[in-house]
């Protein structure tokens, strides 16, 4: 088992402090051998704190668009909180496919943001 040593400065913003107390929330959800959580709540609790702070939930419209234009490249991906939208970007979007198959989920109302919210209209 390894020792984790965490440096904390004196002054910090609250942003940073909220992001400090997540991360021991963390850290208290990872089994110690494997370092994955340890049950389905713990990992839905682990998306949703994880995914807490990064990405807002985006506009559907938005999204529609943005896929016409630099679907691509996997930029709404990118916003709507996906962790593979580097695929998109190296193989530009499947040759157009993935991103038209995107496309269709977006206006459908199927895809969601990465961790399972609606997007908004």
């Amino acid at each position: 088992m390894v020792d984790i040593i965490v440096v904390v400065p004196l002054y910090m913003t609250i942003q940073q402090e909220k992001h400090l107390s997540n991360f021991w929330k963390i850290a208290k959800l990872h089994d110690d051998t494997v370092g994955q959580p340890k049950t389905k709540e713990s990992r839905q609790i682990f998306t949703a704190l994880c995914m807490e702070e990064i990405k807002p939930v985006q506009s559907k419209t938005t999204m529609i668009l943005i896929c016409i234009f630099l679907g691509g490249l996997g930029i709404h991906r990118l916003m709507m909180g996906y962790s593979n939208w580097w695929l998109m970007l190296i193989t530009l979007g499947g040759c157009w496919i993935w991103t038209f198959y995107d496309l269709i989920r977006i206006i459908t109302g199927s895809m969601k943001m990465a961790d399972g919210r609606d997007l908004s209209n």
